[in-house]
Formats: C-alpha cells, structure tokens, sequence
C-alpha cells in the first residue's frame, strides 16, 4: 500500500476517534516552548493525525490552511509539498491534564533544513486584548517523540502572566479566556512571521487524554561518588547571621547545596532549622548568570561539584526568557536532609529536571543511585461537629460544624464555638478544643448546667370600665424567664354585649418572679332590646297556630325563615308571608305573618243500613207464655233422669 492512502486511513480514523471524543471544556491557557535541537536525517515512518498553526488567532484547531512546508532560509519551494484536510472535529482547546505528542515528519531526508533549532510550541492567552504566554517548558527532540504533560497544578491558583514585551501583569480571573493554538519561531521576528504560511505537524491519536492525572512529585536522592563540602545558610531564631556549616554524608559523598562561584559563596536558599532539625527553604536567591535560567526570583538549583572541579546542576527546565516569575511549574520546591544524621540531601521538584553542566564542556551527569516518586493523594474534606447539651446530655442549641479537609488546623476554643446560652452556665468541655482535622469522626461537646428557676404565675382579667368581672379570667403558668404572648385571639376576647377598650400590663414578653396580671378592659354596649313576633293565621285571618317571639338587642340580626319558624301545619297549606323574615331588630316592634289556606275537604254521604226484618212464628193458637213453661218442665225432667243415675250407680257400688 502507498504512504499516501496510508495516511489517509490513519488520518480519517483519528478524525473519527476526535469526533467522538467529548468536549473538553479548557481551564487555563499556557504557552509552551520545546526547545532543542530537532534530530533529522532520518523517515520517521507513517503518521496518526495533525496539528496546524491556524492563519487567524482562534481557539479553534483546524485542519484548514494546510500547504506548501518551505525552507527557512529562502523559502525555496523545491522541497515543497502540500496537504489538506477538513476541520479537527470535537477538539477545541488543549485543558490540564492532556498529552500531547509530536511524531516528526516523514519528509524530507534532512528535517535541520526545514525547522530552526528552537522550536516552539507556543499556548498562549488572551485577556481585554492583551496576549500573554505562561508556564514554559523545554523538551528534547531526542528520539523524535517527546510528550508534554499539561501542568495539573495551575489549576486554582493566581498566576502572572508574562505579556510579550517582558512586562508581568496579575489576572485574577481567566474563567472567560481563550485559548490561542500556534507554532512559533525562536529566530525569526513577530514581522518576519507576518503573512508567512504556518508549518504542520503530526500529532499521534494521544491528544487528547482525559483521564485525570496524580498529583506527584519526584524526590531525587543524589548520592553522587565525590568529595567536597554541603554549604548552606542557616537562619536562627535569634538571630540573621550567617553560620556556615559541613555534612559529610555517606563515602565522603557530598551535594552543594548553595551558589559557590570565584566571586564568593553566593547563597542560593536560605534555610530554617524548626523543633525537629529538619531544613526548609524560607526564601530563595537569584541565582548567578553562569545558570541555565537567569535572573529569576523563584528558582532553585542543586549544584554537584566533583572533586576535579567540574559542577554540575539540578536545576528547573523552563525556558530562559520566562524568568520564572510568579510560574509555580517545574520549579524545585524543597532541599534538606533526608535524614537526621543528614547522611544524604534530596531535592523535590514537580517535574523532570535536567543537569548541565555549567561549563557545558562536561558529557556526563550527576550519578543519581535513587530516584523516590511519591503519589500525594489529594486531601479529603471533612467535619468536627461542635455540641451543645445540658449535663442530661440534652441538646440545648444547635450543632456547628467545622468543614475543611484532612490535616487542616482547627480551634473551637473561641466564642464563635463556646457559646453563652440564656439559662445554663457553662460547665465543661469533652474533646480537643484544638487539633487538626482527621479522616474520623470529631466532636467537641459543650457542656452547661441549667440555672435554677422558680414558678411563675400570668393571670389574664377581663373587665367592664367599672371594674366588673364580664368572663372568666386565664392563667398562664410557667417558670421565671418564659416567653408569653397574650396578644393573639386566644386571650383578646370577643364578648357580647361589650367593646375592647384597651389594655392593662404587657401582653407579650417574659414571666418575673413577682405574680403579674394583664387585664383587658371592655366598654358595655347599651341594652335596647327588642322583639319580633311570628304569626300564623289562615285566609281569613283566623289564628292557627301559636305565635313564636325573637327576642333580642336593637341591631340584632334575625332570621324566621327557617323551618323552625316556617312550620307545616296539617290540613294547611303556606301560601304566603307578610313582613322581612330576614333582617334587624329594631327599637318598633316588628311583626312576621306567616299566611295558609285551609285544605278543600270533599263530604261523602253515608250509607244507611238496612232495617232488619223481626222474625214471626206460625199461628199455632199458643203464645210466648206457653213456650217458656214448656221449657221448665223439659229442663225439670232432664235433671230427675240425671239424678236417677247417679243413685242407681251408688247402689251397684
């Protein structure tokens, strides 16, 4: 298969694995220079993907305005070849934590003719129409890939940015910055740039990589196989003045640790001894010319100084015009002593040193016998709680807490923590008052006792302007410094018959000792009373049912249109009503009438009953008189037959 078509594949493949890629939203911008020599004369083989120096400033990276790649020198086109491609979708910015890798070119033989030796690859910011660039590093070309890892740590802090004429300016807020993607030129001017065409370069498919990266920093432990002193200032409490000092670590090893040039010994760092004889850096030094970066306020270096004479150092790898102002990156934050016997010195830096030598002349480095990588996991957030209860271990008001994160320093001894609560004196505490905050639960408990309190008694009267009790009085019972509100309807009564008129004592506050009262005063509504009566009476007038009275005062209101005044009378039926069945008392008396008409009976004529005929007996000459004797004297016969019986059985016996 061709180069061409394999390019392409790789090409269109990364393409689709940066469409798919999710949008990085961009923290802050930096401008990186990768200084070196560029290691030419070889093919590199094929290519992944690629990166452009746009013709506009834009926060964009495009494959757009790729063309002719040309000399330097000349311009010449002879070499010249060209390429285009469509725009990089889904990448927009490069954020902290990306790699990002640089594959040389395939073409030409001899890549020198093509790229000046300092190469940069420049991030840079724009803010209120300023440009600036921040946080250098150097890489070399060594092998033909290097990879920059993006500075985690700028991530929240305050920086100064340096504008292009060398001038710092503080931005306290960059949230709304962009990002500004180019290549840049060391040895060729702003105005020899202007109008030319940018060059490009494959970048491998790691360019974007968003998986968070550790926080880490290197301990570079140098033991080196020479002889000679460690040299440093030591700043005691009592006083500034310089005490010089020698630490002989193991084979008659040492480091120096401090600037050491004919002029004299130039200090580098001045050092501190705290309560546990450990070294820290307090302040730093500008470091001599003869070192790599110069002039700079916040650099440190480590010098190694070989019994022939030769020194070497340990020093930040940034870029010499950035002058380390205010860039917290690459920077080596700490020298002392490994140990208490200071048998070996160690240096902690954030990222990969490098060591020169000063005269350049050397082709060796320092002999490094260990090198420590420490991952600092990133502090957790946590929480003291701070109680408050009552020798019951009652709480007795709410719970603050202390938020911060582990290892941060508390103290919970002030009066933002040790309250003054009304009723209770304080007793006590359990738990440290002072401390730092841990990965376990803390809590620091107040204790109070509760004062002594004596019974209180709040009697509520109600009274007319003659001093008359008009309801019965309410009594609010409690201690000596309760809350009491006698202001709401609970106690501000509505009495009938009577008007509020004003009030005596407080109605809200608290119980005393002594027994107080608060009295409401009424004024009594004059009693005009009045009646209204309710008739009821038919058609004509006639009266049908007892009368009913509403008896009340003048102003009253009353109602008789309900069933209990609007009755159903049997054998009526309502036809209608004179006067207001709804309204007023008045001082006239006022009369209802409730008006029926008398039910329509239909008469029904009775029937008369037959007259009985009376039965007669045949004529048989014989009266009544004749039938009744008749039957004695059968009734008389009966009964001697009977008694005849009942002998004869008595004789058979």
């Amino acid at each position: 298969m061709k180069k061409g078509k394999i390019c392409s594949t790789l090409v269109a493949l990364t393409l689709l694995l940066m469409s798919v890629a999710p949008m990085v939203e961009p923290v802050l911008a930096h401008q990186v220079t990768m200084g070196g020599a560029i290691q030419g004369g070889e093919t590199y083989g094929e290519f992944n993907s690629i990166l452009v120096y746009p013709n506009s400033e834009s926060s964009i990276l495009t494959r757009t305005n790729m063309f002719n790649m040309r000399r330097f020198d000349n311009w010449d086109t002879s070499h010249a070849w060209s390429k285009s491609y469509a725009p990089l979708d889904g990448i927009q910015s490069i954020a902290p934590g990306m790699e990002v890798s640089l594959l040389l070119l395939e073409e030409p033989s001899k890549i020198e003719d093509f790229l000046t030796k300092d190469l940069e690859f420049v991030f840079s910011i724009t803010n209120d129409g300023e440009n600036y660039t921040v946080a250098t590093q150097d890489l070399q070309y060594n092998e033909g890939t290097q990879t920059y890892i993006y500075p985690n740590e700028v991530q929240g802090y305050k920086l100064e940015f340096i504008n292009h004429s060398s001038e710092t300016q503080a931005i306290d807020s960059v949230a709304n910055v962009q990002h500004t993607i180019k290549l840049n030129y060391n040895n060729m001017s702003q105005d020899q740039l202007a109008g030319k065409e940018p060059l490009a370069y494959w970048v491998d498919s790691q360019f974007v990589n968003q998986e968070p990266k550790p926080t880490t920093q290197k301990i570079y432990v140098i033991q080196p196989k020479i002889s000679g002193q460690v040299k440093y200032q030591e700043l005691e409490n009592e006083t500034d003045a310089p005490q010089w000092d020698t630490a002989v670590v193991k084979e008659n090893a040492v480091v120096q640790l401090i600037e050491n040039t004919p002029a004299g010994n130039a200090v580098v760092g001045e050092t501190k001894t705290d309560a546990n004889g450990q070294y820290t850096f307090s302040s730093l030094k500008n470091n001599a010319d003869s070192y790599k970066i110069s002039n700079s306020e916040n650099s440190l270096s480590v010098r190694v100084m070989e019994d022939n004479g030769e020194t070497w150092i340990l020093s930040d790898n940034m870029s010499d015009f950035v002058k380390g102002n205010g860039v917290s990156i690459g920077r080596i934050t700490d020298i002392s002593r490994y140990d208490e016997s200071f048998e070996t010195a160690f240096a902690k830096v954030r990222w990969n040193p490098e060591f020169k030598t000063i005269n350049e002349e050397g082709s060796h480095a320092v002999d490094i016998k260990t090198i420590i990588t420490e991952t600092k996991e990133e502090p957790q957030p946590t929480e003291l709680t701070v109680r408050y209860v009552d020798t019951f271990g009652n709480t007795i008001a709410p719970n603050k807490a202390v938020q911060g994160l582990v290892g941060d320093a508390y103290d919970v001894s002030t009066a933002d923590y040790k309250l003054n609560i009304e009723g209770y004196s304080f007793k006590e505490t359990e738990g440290l008052l002072m401390g730092s905050l841990t990965d376990e639960e803390q809590i620091v408990t107040y204790i109070y006792t509760k004062n002594p309190v004596s019974p209180s008694v709040l009697t509520v009267n109600y009274i007319d302007k003659l001093g008359n009790t008009i309801a019965p009085s309410k009594v609010i019972q409690g201690h000596v410094g309760d809350v009491y509100d006698v202001s709401t309807a609970e106690f501000k009564l509505e009495i009938k018959g009577f008007t509020f008129d004003k009030i005596e004592g407080v109605l809200s506050g608290t119980l005393v000792e002594a027994k107080h009262t608060v009295t409401f005063i009424y004024d009594k509504i004059p009693a005009n009373t009045s009646e209204l009566t309710v008739n009821y009476v038919d058609t004509f007038g006639n009266t049908i049912a007892p009368s009913k009275v509403v008896h009340g005062l003048v102003g009253d209101a009353y109602d008789v249109s309900t069933p209990t005044f609007k009755l159903e009378l049997k054998g009526y039926t309502f036809k209608n009503v004179e006067g207001l069945v709804v309204g007023k008392l008045t001082q006239e008396s006022q009369v209802v009438t409730y008006i029926y008409e008398q039910d329509t009976v239909t008469p029904v004529k009775p029937v008369e009953p037959e007259k009985p005929v009376e039965p007669t007996l045949p004529a048989t000459g014989m009266n009544n008189s004749f039938m009744v004797l008749g039957s004695l004297i059968l009734t008389l016969g009966l009964l001697l037959i009977v008694k005849e019986e009942t002998n004869k059985s008595t004789r058979q016996q």
